[in-house]
């Protein structure tokens, strides 16, 4: 009798043949699959919300910070998850609102009356003004001052405040104040080992396991010759690449399509991280394992 297949972690996703339109005061979405990576990042981030801290995510592009941050939304039991991307022209009206004819609320206005996660994404990527705007939610004050409506909000206890951002893309005039950054415990990811890396990919997307090894080890190399400037990445191969490399080879065997495995990777792994032809040719070497 054959062995019963063990049932992924990852709940399959509901097909959605319509969009779905949520106001931001009742979004939550569906509980990410998140792997601990044995840095206490889950403990610390329960620390950091019962003792009411805002909290910093750092690491490289695709290690799991936004992952984290909504995962951990769930497993606290947070009744609502707001992000806001962060870009250079992001000032107050993005993070609070607007005055026109009638006050048009933003999401850290709405969650900050509501409680919930509000997770400001490339936090350093925003104008200066919105990053002094956030001083008094991530002290012991805890309140949000509007000035267009007259108001200040003293948030409830499960109003939790995170800022992500990469800190290798940091250039001077992005850096932030100390006045901002000393307000933020942080919690530093970086990809994860190797094995917990290849566990990643066979319960996110029922890849083979030795094809797993395989990729994550690809990945590790390509992240010693970016670190070693053997090739000139700006960033090496991430853990999110390495899913979609993985997903895509499995759906190509499903559906009985005609692409080789290192067509996925230069695809999903190579090209997104390198547009220099010299480059691309350089990362060919890396495929000979395949």
């Amino acid at each position: 009798m054959a062995a019963k297949k063990e049932e992924s972690l990852v709940p399959k996703r509901e097909e959605r043949h319509q969009a779905k339109v949520y106001r931001i005061d009742e979004y939550k979405g569906s509980q990410p699959y998140y792997e601990d990576t044995g840095k206490h990042e889950i403990d610390d981030f329960t620390l950091s919300y019962h003792t009411r801290h805002p909290l910093c995510i750092t690491g490289p592009t695709g290690c799991g910070k936004t992952t984290l941050a909504e995962y951990m939304c769930h497993r606290l039991g947070l009744p609502v998850y707001a992000e806001i991307p962060c870009h250079e022209d992001t000032g107050e009206g993005h993070l609070l609102g607007r005055k026109l004819q009638e006050w048009d609320p933003a999401p850290l206005y709405t969650v900050a009356k509501t409680g919930g996660m509000l997770v400001l994404d490339e936090f350093v990527e925003g104008r200066p003004d919105s990053r002094v705007l956030i001083h008094s939610l991530a002290d012991e004050r805890r309140y949000l001052v509007v000035p267009k409506i007259n108001e200040v909000i003293e948030v409830p206890d499960n109003f939790m405040l995170v800022v992500i951002f990469n800190r290798g893309y940091q250039i001077k005039t992005k850096e932030l104040k100390p006045s901002t950054q000393q307000r933020f415990p942080e919690i530093r990811l970086d990809y994860p080992t190797a094995d917990i890396e290849t566990k990643i990919l066979t319960t996110k997307t029922g890849i083979d396991g030795s094809l797993a090894k395989k990729l994550v080890k690809l990945a590790n190399e390509l992240r010693q010759s970016k670190r070693t400037n053997a090739i000139n990445l700006q960033e090496g191969a991430s853990t999110r690449l390495l899913v979609r490399a993985a997903e895509e080879y499995v759906a190509n065997q499903e559906l009985k399509l005609s692409m080789d495995f290192p067509h996925l990777i230069r695809k999903n792994i190579f090209y997104p991280i390198s547009s220099n032809d010299t480059d691309i040719n350089a990362l060919e070497e890396y495929l000979k394992s395949f």
